[in-house]
């Protein structure tokens, strides 16, 4: 490269450079060199490069040799006189170029950067890292929010299959237990219709379609209630309820029961517990699905225990069982619906899991709380109910008012 064609290409760089000689003289120099030494004209060629800077001529000669001796571009630092007599501190960044004959020399690019050029770049490099990592940031995040979206739509799918598979199992169970007392009903109704039947097996006959047509009503009474209470439809009579007697009734409407399976029934009630606000029927219906639940479960020659207290300010209602208990893993569960330990057809216990689920949505509908406690399988269950207590205002007697003006006399 020839001065010239130097010349040609540096005029428009906007940066400071310059074409030396191995010994430091000046080939060229474009207008931005001029310019950052404050002069109006070109630095005449032939000028040493010593004679423009303030730094001392070994430390300019090392570095120009170590220009010439490196494949590689070699940094360095030089103070240039300007024209005015201030130094200027610059940055400095030389490499050896082809000579423009064999027999040339070999020449030193040379470009210069002010310390006022290296801070705008270094700002609009620190500005670029800052965009590339808020950009990166912004990435991050919406990469973790795809991750969290996508955790969120695999727990929802898998919530939504559980849910689809416990709503196929119950239907099974429902159509299981509807059908059941159906095929009862219609066959002592064909053998009835069909046959002549004496006095005892007509009366075991009526007993027996009155029995099922009853189990039958009671599914669907609990698939009514169920329903009522998702759809937000159920309404209760709310009025002051003495607890006793509306235990005392639960209790001898399931005694039958527990009679025919030999299972003592035990109630400890204390009378002066207290009486709570809410609907007799539901609160009694409450009694009856968990002591009805505990007959089921409890096998034969067992105990089933009612007990009545008040706790401070609320009544806590327990029914305990002897019977088969619950384990670890479904006691979390025992009060949800559509959930059952045994969803199997060919389960020991009939009915469609319901009851519980019921009693929890009354218990809170009255403002209250139940709880399910067992040892494990085997070891029987206690269910506890705590209801609030109703709020008694004492009646103050206040004396005969009379009115001023008369002193309990009509003046005549």
């Amino acid at each position: 490269m020839t001065p010239e064609q130097f010349l040609e290409f540096a005029r428009l760089l906007p940066e400071p450079v310059l074409l030396i000689e191995g010994n430091g003289q000046l080939l060229a120099a474009n207008p931005a060199f001029s310019k950052m030494l404050g002069l109006h004209h070109q630095i005449p060629q032939g000028k040493m490069l010593f004679d423009v800077v303030t730094d001392s001529a070994e430390k300019v000669k090392q570095y120009l040799r170590n220009c010439s001796s490196s494949r590689e571009m070699v940094l360095g630092s030089l103070t240039l006189s300007t024209s005015n007599g201030e130094a200027c501190l610059c940055r400095c960044e030389g490499a050896v170029i082809r000579p423009w004959s064999p027999s040339s020399p070999a020449l030193i690019f040379l470009r210069l950067k002010t310390q006022e050029a290296a801070s705008s770049r270094f700002t609009l490099l620190n500005k670029k890292i800052d965009e590339l990592a808020k950009e990166i940031r912004q990435r991050q995040r919406l990469e973790e929010e795809r991750a969290q979206l996508l955790v969120q739509e695999q727990k929802a799918r898998a919530e939504a299959e559980k849910l689809n598979r416990l709503k196929d199992e119950f239907l099974s169970t429902v159509s299981h237990e509807l059908r059941t007392p159906l095929n009862a009903i219609l066959g002592w109704s064909q053998i009835l219709r069909f046959n002549k039947v004496d006095e005892a097996r007509m009366h075991r006959a009526l007993e027996t379609i009155e029995r099922n047509a009853r189990s039958q009503a009671h599914l669907i009474d609990d698939l009514l209630d169920i329903s009522r209470i998702i759809t937000g439809k159920i309404r209760l009579n709310v009025q002051a309820v003495d607890l006793l007697p509306l235990i005392e009734a639960a209790i001898e409407t399931v005694r039958p029961a527990a009679d025919a399976k030999n299972i003592r029934l035990q109630s400890v009630l204390d009378p002066a517990a207290g009486p709570v606000l809410g609907d007799s029927e539901r609160l009694q219906q409450i009694v009856w699905n968990l002591l009805s639940n505990a007959i089921k479960f409890t096998p034969k020659h067992g105990r089933v225990q009612v007990c009545l207290q008040r706790i401070n300010s609320h009544v806590e209602i327990i029914v305990a069982d002897t019977g088969q208990g619950i384990s670890a893993e479904f006691l979390p569960y025992v009060f949800e619906r559509f959930r059952q330990a045994d969803n199997s057809i060919t389960r020991s216990f009939g009915g469609l899991g319901l009851g519980l689920a019921i009693v929890r949505q009354l218990v809170d509908l009255h403002g209250g709380s139940v709880h399910a406690e067992s040892p494990g399988e085997g070891q029987g269950a206690i269910f506890t109910v705590k209801l609030p207590l109703m709020a008694v205002r004492p009646r103050v007697i206040e004396p005969e008012r009379v009115h001023p003006a008369t002193d309990g006399y009509i003046n005549q």
